[in-house]
């Protein structure tokens, strides 16, 4: 009899206690399970979301760093190009610099004999002036000399004059 009470129990354990156990707590964990999985899967879900903006937001700045690194080529060939201009510029400069240094020169040879230039204008000014002053005596003395020479001319005529008359009264004394 124990053995058959024993059957018995495990029969009924088997049969009927243990299948309700079994679903209360199946349903039990499929309700903890359930909804776990329904708050992982939205969680997933936020993440699968999260990860596809993040996936958006990475192929932007993949595009917008492409876009920046061909400007940057871009301005680094411009600043190549620059840079060699620069280059010529300095070189260009370096050989003004050097006229400038014979310009300077020139000019201070310039200068010097503009300053001897300026001293031999200055005597020249002198003697144009004593010049001047012998012309305005010589002036003097010709309309001195023009005045006289006028008056000797009348004093011709007057003598010519004279003559003609002279040579009249002695006609006019041997006609008579």
């Amino acid at each position: 009899m124990k053995d058959d009470m024993l059957q018995m129990l495990t029969r009924f354990h088997h049969e009927v206690l243990l299948p309700d156990v079994q679903r209360i707590v199946d349903d039990a964990i499929e309700k903890s399970v359930g909804s776990l999985r329904n708050e992982m899967n939205s969680h997933f879900d936020e993440m699968y979301a999260r990860f596809g903006r993040l996936e958006s937001e990475y192929q932007a700045l993949k595009a917008g760093l492409s876009r920046v690194e061909e400007r940057l080529t871009g301005v680094e060939n411009r600043l190549a190009g620059v840079e060699n201009r620069l280059t010529g510029v300095e070189d260009r400069l370096s050989l003004v610099e050097g006229r400038l240094s014979l310009v300077e020169s020139e000019l201070k040879s310039v200068k010097a004999g503009l300053a001897r230039l300026e001293a031999r204008v200055s005597a020249l000014e002198m003697r144009v002036s004593a010049l001047e002053a012998r012309v305005s005596s010589f002036e003097t003395r010709l309309e001195d000399l023009e005045q006289k020479v006028t008056k000797e001319s009348q004093i011709l005529e007057l003598k010519q004059q004279v003559a003609a008359l002279n040579n009249r009264v002695a006609a006019l004394e041997a006609n008579h």
